[in-house]
């Protein structure tokens, strides 16, 4: 037992020094400069995109039939049962994901959101979710937001593509927040 506090005594005055107040005054330096760069970086690289190709928005004329070519079709409300000419099939489908949300949002004129629509939830690669509307050549009237398992978010208007007419995507850019980027960081999903 004396062994022990003599021990004890020995190495407590091993670190009692002048230095090692400046080393440990070095070491807490290093801790707040890294502390600030690392939140920085998070500020950087939240404004970066962050493009993922776990979802499929596919555009097909009026007359598609999705029974015959989806797995397991999900028809949201916004399914006009006229078929003509300015009519469009959107097909929504994961590709090698589980989509956890995803919201139809009606918006007004200045494409600010209104009300939320529909919520679909847990899409597996096997179902598909399908629209047919009027495409609204300038102004959108509806759009979905989508959610990926970390809480990160993309969004797709309906609206047409005037540049080339090809309204189809596979992939989207996907917007962080901090609660997003905090639970991938511990995995939390």
């Amino acid at each position: 037992m004396e062994l022990l506090k003599d021990i004890l005594t020995n190495v407590n005055g091993l670190f009692s020094g002048p230095i090692w107040g400046t080393i440990g005054n070095f070491f807490t330096s290093v801790g707040i400069i890294s502390t600030v760069i690392s939140i920085i970086r998070y500020m950087y690289n939240s404004k970066l995109p962050n493009w993922q190709d776990n979802v499929s928005i596919k555009d097909y004329p009026s007359d598609y039939d999705v029974e015959l070519s989806e797995k397991k079709p999900i028809y949201s409300t916004l399914w006009i049962d006229r078929l003509d000419s300015v009519g469009t099939v959107i097909v929504f489908k994961p590709v090698g994901t589980v989509i956890p949300k995803l919201k139809v949002i009606k918006l007004d004129i200045n494409e600010k959101p209104v009300k939320t629509i529909e919520i679909f939830k847990h899409i597996t690669p096997n179902e598909s979710i399908c629209f047919r509307i009027e495409r609204a050549e300038n102004m959108s009237l509806y759009k979905i937001r989508w959610y990926s398992e970390f809480g990160e978010y993309s969004e797709h208007y309906f609206n047409e593509n005037r540049r080339n007419g090809n309204n189809a995507i596979a992939g989207a850019c996907y917007k962080t927040t901090f609660f997003s980027t905090i639970r991938r960081i511990f995995g939390f999903r």
